[in-house]
């Protein structure tokens, strides 16, 4: 099983375990360490409750009055969550599959956290109080989860505004107002998103007008006596290494490296061997490099999810291509002609789907829930189905990302070995 968390503020799931599920089905979800680890996939016939069980998962770390209602309304006995932080989520009931619903929160040395959802032929009923509790202790111990469910490509709930009111009959699902997202302002979000972390990731203390000032006012001028042609060569070829690292930083728009070929280019024009002046350049021009060094690790993050996302995408499209920049924003057009625009709207349910899978992931990496996904393989071609499974995993390798995936397509099964494959038992 996972060991201790990498990040301890955001807890992974160690196991899922489910009783009675419709009554008849009980599943075994574990999850490991590892990158691969991290996905687990789920297979059943038609009829043994994976799509129940997946929204269960989802309502029981879900925090509104919505989630606990849809709760109450699937046939389960039992279905517990584990954490590597020691906690455990446990929505419970005792006899009746749809009987009165107890959910739970057990941390070892902390006080028990109870919710009791009563449930009858007419509404169910939730102490406000003890909702407030929970809600609060599941923050404390639960990222929480994000559902993409087979009506996606209609349904992209990003917030939710709600009005709680306490009646006298329990709480009404009617309070409340979704505001659905559509895939053009989902793209608008990651387009935002690569904004932000490219601006974040470029501050910081820059001293190199400091350094080559005190270089100059304390006369620190580089003591060597290397060959006055190899020390050009050598400057020449950090100067020529720090360009190319930066090649694809300059490919987002997140650098300029202008002034650094340029200085490269007066080097070789002047072919200086003169070992006063070539002193005196290697003096004054290596803190401005090593500043340029360090923008460029402290970048790295940023280019990383940044080239991912592009990449990936772009490994499934073949007519079109998918271009990022912070000037410019997020843009599609056809390969043939990068000038011709492509509208979302244009595109075709399995491009849709595509980047609503792996725009999902990149903009969940930050906060690291539980993403339970239902049928990926939806409106997906064959060679896009089986490239999938790496591609999520590659978009959020550097954040530890779970995910709970049902799956009919035998292309999304095979990724993953018929040893991890996970399948009911009848209770």
């Amino acid at each position: 099983m996972i060991p201790n968390n990498i990040d301890s503020t955001k807890p992974l799931v160690t196991e899922i375990n489910a009783k009675g599920l419709l009554g008849e089905f009980d599943y075994q979800i574990p999850f490991y360490h590892g990158n691969e680890g991290r996905m687990q996939v789920i297979y059943a016939e038609n009829g043994r409750g994976k799509t129940s069980l997946l929204r269960a998962i989802n309502c029981i770390v879900s925090t509104n009055i919505d989630s606990i209602q849809e709760l109450a309304e699937i046939p389960f006995l039992e279905i517990e969550m584990k954490y590597d932080n020691g906690a455990k989520i446990r929505a419970s009931r005792k006899d009746d599959v749809l009987g009165e619903l107890s959910v739970t929160i057990e941390v070892e040395g902390e006080e028990t956290q109870e919710l009791t959802v009563e449930t009858g032929s007419f509404r169910t009923k939730v102490s406000i109080k003890g909702l407030r509790t929970y809600q609060e202790t599941l923050f404390k111990y639960s990222p929480g989860s994000f559902f993409l469910g087979a009506d996606r490509l209609t349904n992209l709930p990003r917030e939710t505004v709600r009005k709680v009111t306490n009646l006298p009959f329990g709480l009404q699902r009617g309070s409340r107002r979704d505001q659905l997202e559509t895939l053009s302002s989902l793209m608008g979000k990651i387009e935002s998103r690569f904004n932000q972390i490219a601006a974040l990731s470029g501050q910081g203390n820059n001293d190199t007008y400091l350094s080559i000032t005190n270089s100059i006012l304390n006369g620190s001028v580089i003591d060597t006596d290397e060959n006055p042609e190899l020390l050009r060569k050598k400057l020449m070829i950090r100067i020529d290494d720090i360009a190319r690292k930066g090649e694809l930083y300059e490919k987002y728009g997140l650098i300029s490296l202008q002034q650094v070929k340029k200085i490269l280019e007066a080097i070789q024009e002047k072919n200086s061997n003169n070992p006063t002046e070539l002193k005196y350049l290697y003096t004054v021009i290596t803190p401005y490099l090593d500043s340029i060094d360090d923008q460029l690790n402290t970048l790295n993050p940023a280019l990383q999810l940044i080239d991912k996302y592009v990449k990936n995408v772009n490994g499934f499209f073949d007519l079109i291509e998918l271009m990022y920049s912070p000037s410019k924003g997020i843009s599609l057009n056809k390969r043939k002609c990068s000038s011709d625009k492509i509208e979302i709207d244009n595109l075709s349910s399995g491009e849709k789907h595509l980047l609503i899978l792996l725009t999902e992931t990149v903009l969940l990496t930050s906060s690291k829930p539980l993403i339970i996904i239902d049928e990926p393989e939806i409106s997906l071609g064959i060679r896009w189905q089986r490239e999938i499974i790496p591609a999520l995993l590659e978009c959020s390798e550097s954040s530890n990302l779970q995910f709970l995936l049902a799956s009919h397509s035998v292309q999304i099964l095979t990724s993953f070995g018929r040893d991890r494959i996970i399948r009911p038992s009848e209770a």
